[in-house]
C-alpha cells in the first residue's frame, strides 16, 4: 500500500487528515503520473529505474513477462529522467519540481484544486541517481500501439501520425538559438505539413534527425523509449491473411 500511517510525522498526519483526497485503485493506464495521483495502492517498481540507469547497455528490451506492466514501467522511467522542457528551456540545471514530488514524494494540488500527499518511492533513497537524472534528459517516446489499419498505406499513415506528434512535444526547438537554419526550415517540414506530404523517405531519418536536434539545444545524450514496437508488424502480417 503507498499509504500507511506511521510512515507519516505528526504534521504529515494532520495534513492527511485534513487534507487527503480519498483515492481507490486506479486502473486502465500506463501513464505514471495518473497512476500516482488516481491511485491509492500502487506497486512500487522505481528500483527498476537503478536498474536501469546502472546498466551497461547501449539498447535494453524488455519482452517479458505479459502483464507485468512493462508499459508502465517504461513510462515511469520516462518520467523520472524527461526534462521539463518548458521549465528548463536552456538550464538544464532548473529544479523539476514536477518529477521531483512524484518521486521523492510531497504535497501536490489535483485537477480538482484537492491537496493529496505523495510518499516517496524507493528510488528517493537512490540520492546520486536522482541527482544525476532526476528531470535531466532531453526524451523522445514512441508508443506504436497507436498505430492502426488493415494495410500498409493505413498503418504507414498512423505512423506519420506518431511522427508528427513526437515533433510537436518539442516544438519549443523552432526557437531554440543553437541550430542551424537549415534544420530549423527541416524540423518546421516535419512539425507543421500536412501528413499526405511526408513521403516514406522522410520517415526513416526523422527521429534520428529529432535526436540530432534534441543533442544540439541540450547538449546532453537523448534518451530514446518505444513501446510496442512490434505492433506495426503484427498490424502488417494480419492484414495478410485477411
Amino acid at each position: 500500500m503507498e499509504f500507511e500511517e506511521n510512515q507519516f510525522d505528526a504534521s504529515q498526519k494532520s495534513f492527511l487528515d485534513n487534507k487527503f483526497l480519498a483515492r481507490g485503485i486506479f486502473a486502465g493506464t500506463s501513464d505514471f503520473f495518473k497512476l500516482r495521483k488516481m491511485s491509492s495502492c500502487i506497486a512500487d517498481k522505481t528500483m527498476l529505474i537503478s536498474h536501469f540507469l546502472k546498466s551497461s547497455n547501449e539498447v535494453s528490451a524488455i519482452l517479458y513477462p505479459r502483464r507485468f506492466g512493462k508499459s508502465t514501467n517504461l513510462d515511469m522511467i520516462k518520467s523520472f529522467v524527461e526534462l521539463d522542457y518548458r521549465a528548463c528551456f536552456n538550464d538544464i540545471d532548473s529544479k523539476n519540481s514536477i518529477n521531483s514530488i512524484y518521486f521523492l514524494g510531497g504535497k501536490l494540488k489535483t485537477q480538482e484544486n484537492k491537496m493529496i500527499y505523495l510518499q516517496k518511492m524507493k528510488i528517493a533513497n537512490e540520492m546520486s541517481l536522482v541527482n544525476d537524472y532526476l528531470g535531466k534528459y532531453p526524451v523522445i517516446y514512441l508508443d506504436f500501439k497507436i498505430c492502426d489499419g488493415n494495410n500498409f498505406e493505413h498503418i504507414l499513415d498512423s505512423t506519420k501520425t506518431l511522427i508528427k506528434t513526437e515533433f510537436s512535444r518539442h516544438d519549443y526547438l523552432e526557437n531554440s538559438d543553437k541550430i542551424s537554419e537549415a534544420d530549423k526550415l527541416k524540423f518546421k517540414t516535419y512539425l507543421y505539413a500536412p501528413e499526405s506530404d511526408l513521403k516514406r523517405v522522410d520517415l526513416i531519418p526523422s527521429f534520428l534527425f529529432l535526436s540530432k536536434l534534441l543533442f544540439l539545444h541540450w547538449k546532453k545524450g537523448v534518451m530514446v523509449f518505444i513501446d510496442e514496437y512490434d505492433h506495426p508488424i503484427f498490424l502488417e502480417k494480419s492484414s495478410q491473411t485477411c
